[in-house]
Formats: C-alpha cells, structure tokens, sequence
C-alpha cells in the first residue's frame, strides 16, 4: 500500500455491508525526537547618564558615564528548552548593580562567565529580557582618540547558539587646556611676571586652568630648569572642567635656588604651561660700620688712628655696608659719639657727599632710610681739638670717637677711630745780641 495513505489517501474499492466483510490496515510507525527551535538575541544599548534612547548598535558616551544593557531572547518556529545566556563585557566597562532576567536578578558573576545564567525554555513568540547597567572608565583609561566598547551576548544550549552585540563608543578630543598663574608680588624683574619668592615664605599664587576634563584629577607640576626637583600638586577640576585657586603654602627647603618651570599634566602628558617663579637664595642681612679719622691741618690721610696738635683739625669718616647681604637694609640709624676736646664743626656733616644738618645725630642718630645690597653710605664730619689750655705739656692724651649703626632685623655695628693729641714743650729760640735799655 503506498505512503499516499497518510495524504491523499488509498482507493480499496467497493467495502460491501456486512461485517464479515471488514479488513484492518496495519503499518510500522517509528517515534523520533521533537524538532527544536532556533534562538535569536538582540542586543540593544542606552546612556542613562545623557538620556541617549536604546539603541541596537551603538550609542556614545563619554568616560564616567552609567549605560545599560537590554538583551531579548527568542524562539523561532519551536520552542528551545534548557537555555543558557552570557555576556562578554570591555575590559573599559564595568558592570553596577545586579543583572535581571525578567525583572528577576541573577547571579553576576555567572553572567560574565563562560558557564552563563540559565533562563530555562524559551518559547516562540515570547521574549526573554535581561538587562544590567555599567559604568564606563574614566578617562584616565582613554587616550586621545575614538574608542569603540563591543558586549557581546550569546544565548546557547547544548545544540544551538545565537549571539549580538551593541557597542559603546567614547571620543576623546585633543584637550586645549589652559593655565593661567598670577603671582603676588614681588616678582622677576625682567617684565615676565614670574614670582619672586624664598624658602619658607608662601607661594602666594592663584592659578586658573580650563580645558581639563570634568570632575577628573590633575597635577600643577613646578620643576626646576635643571629637571630636577619636581613637585607635583595633585588637584581636581570641577564640573565645567576648570580649576581656580589660591596656594598660600609655605614653601619648603626642598626648593633650591633657581628658577622654576611651572606645568599641567594629566595622565603624565604635559597639557598646558603655566607662569613660573624663581627661588632667590635665602635672606642674608648684615650691617659694618668702618670708621676712620684724618688730619686735615696735616693733610694726613684716612686712618683708624692720626696724631694732631691741640687747636688742630680732623675729619671723621664712617662708612656703612651691607656686606653680603642679599635684601636692602630697612631703617637704617647712624648715631655718633664725640668725645670731651673734640668739638663738632658746624655745617661740616655730609651724607655721601650732600650737606645734612647734624640734627641728633650726636644723640638718638639719623636716619640713613635703606640701603640695597652691593652699595654704601658715607658719612663725614669736622671736628676740632681743643685749644693747648686744655692738655698737659709732654704728654700725650687719646680722644676715641664712637659711631654706632643699627637696622631693622636687630642689626647693629660698632666702630671707632682716635685722635693721639701730644703736647710738646715751647721750642726756646736763640736770642739776638742788642743793646740793652
């Protein structure tokens, strides 16, 4: 008899009507197994963070940003039993909170395995959803340029495997970052605006950079011309991508001497340059006094001693340095201290070489104002010795003048230089021969 049997059927003929007249049709029947379905995944993306919809394919994104995740499964022509699925995250995503079959959270860790979650039969015509968010990179991880994320998702049985992918993409720009350093005074004197500064005093600067990439961490590096040392300040931009503020630190003894160069970097790639500043050596004040004396009747020259008869004429010079000092002196005070048988010549006071009146400077001093490293003030006076009266003959007496200087800073020198007065004896002279009265 043909197969037609389960068809179209088979003619037999003519069937009369009583019973014994019946017949059977016998046929062998062999049981296989169902036929399965096919799987199919679509993978579809968002970004929370900005509001960008799902997408099936791609959505942008920028570093720090929160994305999620939507895969379907289906079943095509009959159901599939015993499925599992996976995913394949970037190494530049990261996954937050739990993934959801159906609403139902599963395990993670499973989910991003090979081994996978399984989410049983599938049955045509009705989706299996599951989802899951996850924080892209910040952009430390991102050199400039484009980035594309690919997740892949596959669901598998034992027989059967389909998979899809939905892409994340991050652009980098070329950062134009911008630094501005406006430093107090003092400053170079060479017009650059650069700060002037020593150990231990405070930086004193505000610095502005805009350009960085939003909430992300920085370094304002100050290095010395040399390359060596470099101090990187780590800081944060804020939400525009900008920085202000003011350092008032103190600086440490770690800044030697020299000038600085003052650097944005950002993930070690020098962006941007700001204004730098210079170390000066530290602050070094000293004061000397050098005070000599000459006699002007003799025409002597300068000397820390002279010799002089009474009635004579002497010029005192005191001369005031800085020394090595690195900072001018500030409130600088020359007093000066004649001694008895010196009387001062009126009008005769000079202040590098410009008359001055002598005012108190025989009692509470001058003031000479300030005096810059590398230069000096000289200070003259006359004074006269006292008259022959006033010494004892053959014998010699001392007139020590004093000159004190003082400054700001507690610094103060002393000096002296003296008169040696000697008295000689009338000279008797031989008498000439004449009549007498």
């Amino acid at each position: 008899m043909p197969d037609t049997v389960f068809t179209s059927g088979v003619d037999i003929g003519n069937v009369r009507g009583c019973f014994q007249y019946h017949g059977f049709v016998n046929f062998k029947v062999k049981v296989s197994e169902a036929v399965l379905g096919d799987l199919r995944v679509q993978k579809h993306v968002k970004n929370i963070t900005q509001g960008i919809p799902f997408n099936d394919a791609e959505v942008s994104a920028n570093p720090g940003d929160t994305v999620e995740y939507q895969i379907l499964v289906n079943a095509l022509n009959n159901p599939v039993p015993n499925v599992s699925v996976k995913d394949a995250l970037n190494p530049k995503i990261t996954p937050s909170g739990s993934v959801t079959v159906d609403g139902i959270p599963v395990n993670n860790a499973a989910f991003f395995s090979s081994s996978g979650v399984s989410i049983g039969t599938v049955n045509v015509n009705v989706s299996r959803e599951i989802r899951f968010q996850a924080v892209v990179a910040l952009s430390s991880q991102f050199p400039v340029g484009t980035h594309v994320l690919p997740n892949v998702a596959t669901a598998f049985t034992s027989q059967k495997s389909a998979q899809d992918g939905a892409n994340v993409r991050v652009v980098i720009q070329p950062q134009i970052v911008t630094c501005v350093n406006t430093w107090d005074a003092p400053q170079v004197a060479d017009g650059s605006q650069r700060g002037l500064r020593r150990v231990n005093e405070a930086f004193n600067v505000r610095t502005q950079v805009s350009g960085l990439q939003p909430l992300n961490f920085f370094k304002i590096v100050r290095q010395h011309v040399s390359g060596f040392p470099s101090f990187p300040l780590v800081a944060n931009a804020n939400a525009q991508g900008n920085y202000d503020a003011r350092d008032e630190s103190l600086i440490s003894s770690s800044f030697i001497t020299g000038d600085y160069n003052v650097f944005i970097e950002v993930n070690n790639v020098n962006v941007a340059t700001c204004r730098g500043f210079r170390i000066e050596p530290p602050v070094v004040q000293q004061i000397d006094l050098d005070k000599t004396v000459r006699n002007d009747t003799t025409g002597s020259g300068f000397a820390d001693q002279v010799s002089a008869q009474p009635a004579e004429r002497v010029t005192f010079r005191l001369q005031v340095s800085p020394q090595n000092s690195t900072a001018a002196l500030q409130n600088v005070v020359l007093r000066d201290s004649l001694p008895n048988k010196l009387t001062f010549v009126a009008g005769s006071l000079n202040v590098n070489g410009t008359p001055q009146s002598e005012g108190n400077f025989f009692s509470t001093g001058i003031s000479l104002g300030s005096i810059s490293p590398s230069s000096q003030v000289v200070v003259t006076f006359q004074a006269d010795v006292a008259g022959p009266a006033n010494f004892n003959v053959g014998s010699c007496e001392i007139l020590t003048n004093t000159g004190t200087v003082t400054a700001t800073g507690n610094l103060s020198d002393s000096d002296t230089a003296m008169v040696q007065v000697c008295k000689q004896a009338p000279t008797k002279q031989p008498g000439s021969p004449g009549p007498r009265p």
